[in-house]
């Protein structure tokens, strides 16, 4: 109840802020206020519903994030409890000095973790990730300004805002409608699609045709020649029209981890026939964790030189279900790179070991087989190592990012320094 009453609270928060997201588009939208003669809950719910509305009818968008007619016994439960009117009047006020364009990270995500208990977190796999190991993850493998990127399992959209961010910085030409239609996000569970839709809308409220391409689906029923999302067509009574998933140049996420023994038999039975059926080559082992079967069923919508990298429990190194994933990797990938950290927990408040793994797709065995692998133990924390924070300086955090990839791939041979540790092994080596 309690985490039920504190999501409830963010959704009229994110509501509201997403409101004042649309007066910069909307200038003639009133001012976001509760007047003092509004003494009950119902009037307060009765008032915003109004603001809601006319946003609604003056964009012809957004009804799904304002929802100005959704009628439940919750939803004016936030203005019951004493002085509650009071604290929403305070949060408006506060709100009015922030613009939510210039926050160029997924904060929104970082408030909904601390909502949402560290037990459920743990049931579910639902860990948040921070912008230092997100950005070095998009680094390795967004190499373009028109990159194509999915993340199967995006959350409230940490990897997709910053690889918006990254995309702009790499051509500053770009329009934001380029962007926006060159970013996929699948999640299968509602509130976090709907708070990535907010993310990624709030970018550059400006724009007309602000669509983000979200799923709220089990990324395991995409299929790539079905439509991926629906989003709005053209003038305000079109209807929604299908967007098909593009082949992709990069797959990244932090994929839910979630033990084999919490996963349905027969959830199992239909993801291994999913990828052995894209991958003929691979029978995953049925005490497989769940984010094993992430790996194939997105890779299997790269281009034949896309780049992947997640960020997920590093059992899969060590345990005998590992063994699988292994040999399906070296036989269909460069392995670029794979990465911890002894300074830092990159799941904040997870009970597992973790790493960073960045893949290339590459059909010619002779180029895997002398392909370099770098294994990476970084020992001092990524922001220290990086330097610059995501919303000081984009371009300079960006060009530190590519700086600190690229020394890492130019290391031919062992090293140790205070930063870091690689040591190097021919992929020949890890297939023998």
């Amino acid at each position: 109840v309690d985490n039920m009453g504190k999501t409830l609270a963010y959704v009229w928060a994110n509501r509201l802020i997403f409101y004042k997201a649309l007066r910069t588009r909307f200038p003639d939208l009133r001012r976001l206020e509760l007047r003092r003669s509004i003494k009950k809950p119902d009037e307060a719910l009765a008032a915003f519903n109004r603001f809601f509305q006319k946003a609604v009818d003056r964009s012809g968008d957004y009804e799904p994030l304002l929802m100005p007619e959704g009628k439940d016994w919750a939803a004016g439960l936030v203005f019951h409890p004493p002085n509650a009117l009071d604290a929403w009047r305070g949060m408006l006020r506060g709100i009015e000095s922030v613009d939510f364009r210039e926050v160029s990270s997924d904060v929104v995500g970082r408030i909904f973790q601390k909502l949402i208990g560290p037990e459920e977190r743990h049931r579910y796999g639902q860990h948040f990730t921070g912008d230092d190991v997100v950005d070095l993850i998009n680094g390795f493998c967004i190499r373009g300004a028109s990159d194509v990127v999915l993340d199967p399992a995006c959350g409230s959209g940490s990897f997709l805002v910053r690889a918006y961010y990254r995309k702009r910085e790499l051509d500053q030409s770009r329009s934001h409608i380029d962007l926006i239609g060159e970013l996929f996000g699948c999640d299968i569970a509602l509130y976090p699609a709907h708070l990535a839709t907010l993310n990624l809308a709030a970018r550059e409220i400006n724009e007309e045709a602000n669509y983000p391409r979200i799923a709220r689906r089990n990324f395991f029923d995409i299929k790539p020649d079905r439509p991926f999302c629906q989003i709005p067509g053209a003038g305000m009574s079109a209807e929604q029209r299908g967007v098909t998933l593009p082949a992709l140049d990069a797959v990244v996420g932090n994929p839910p981890y979630v033990r084999q023994e919490k996963v349905e038999k027969k959830d199992k039975t239909r993801f291994a026939e999913l990828v052995s059926d894209a991958w003929p080559d691979l029978h995953l082992s049925g005490r497989s964790d769940l984010h094993c079967y992430f790996w194939p069923a997105a890779a299997r919508l790269l281009k034949p030189d896309g780049y992947f990298g997640f960020l997920t429990s590093s059992s899969w190194l060590d345990v005998e279900y590992g063994f699988g994933l292994q040999g399906w990797i070296l036989r269909h990938f460069r392995i670029l790179a794979v990465m911890e950290s002894a300074a830092e927990p990159w799941f904040e408040d997870a009970r597992v070991k973790t790493c960073v793994t960045i893949l290339q797709r590459c059909d010619d065995e002779k180029k895997r087989m002398a392909n370099r692998v770098r294994f990476v133990r970084f020992n001092r924390k990524l922001a220290e190592i990086i330097g610059i924070p995501p919303s000081e300086d984009e371009s300079a955090r960006q060009a530190a990012v590519e700086r600190l990839r690229e020394r890492i791939l130019n290391t031919t041979g062992d090293y140790q320094g205070e930063d870091l540790r690689i040591v190097v092994k021919v992929q020949q080596d890890l297939w023998n």
